[in-house]
């Protein structure tokens, strides 16, 4: 596959594919030795649409050794799509303890920005400040809570702007 579209592709195959082509890349992962393939692969086994896919990747991201790329995990990529934004928040929920021994605290924090993408409530706020203050100490907390705030406020901007923009295109389309 040509090296600029090589993500492209490697994530619509495994979006539009099923377990078949998940488990052939997996493989391919294991068998790579570089590091800049390995990275691709990881960020494209995290393109699933099927929820108990990404829900094993995650399973097998935190039992198996050594599973890690780069600066960011697996968690991470999977939280980053659309579909895998609220199976990753799930799977943090049920599996907290396994993540933070794996990665440590200071990744739940980002894993709450990129969950935090989609909070436009403040229910939706109460939920992750819950979950969070089950595992956070007192100061992390405090800085947590104001983030999502701020996440919140962004996230309302963002769909204010884009109603405004959605309603120019159909005004002057």
């Amino acid at each position: 596959i040509p090296y600029p579209i090589k993500n492209v592709i490697l994530c619509y195959g495994v979006a539009l594919g099923s377990d078949k082509e998940w488990d052939f890349l997996l493989n391919v992962y294991i068998n790579t030795t570089k590091e800049e393939e390995r990275i691709q692969l990881a960020y494209a086994m995290s393109c699933s649409k099927d929820p108990w896919i990404l829900n094993r990747y995650m399973e097998y991201a935190i039992t198996t050794s050594p599973f890690t790329f780069n600066e960011t995990n697996v968690m991470e990529a999977v939280a980053a799509s659309e579909v895998g934004r609220y199976i990753a928040k799930d799977f943090l929920i049920n599996n907290w303890q396994a993540v933070i021994e794996r990665y440590g605290t200071q990744s739940l924090v980002t894993l709450m920005y990129v969950i935090g993408r989609t909070i436009s409530t403040d229910l939706q706020i109460m939920e992750l400040q819950q979950f969070f203050s089950n595992m956070l100490e007192e100061h992390q907390r405090i800085t947590v809570h104001a983030k999502l705030q701020t996440i919140k406020n962004e996230n309302l901007k963002n769909k204010k702007r884009n109603a405004r923009i959605a309603q120019w295109l159909r005004k002057n389309t």
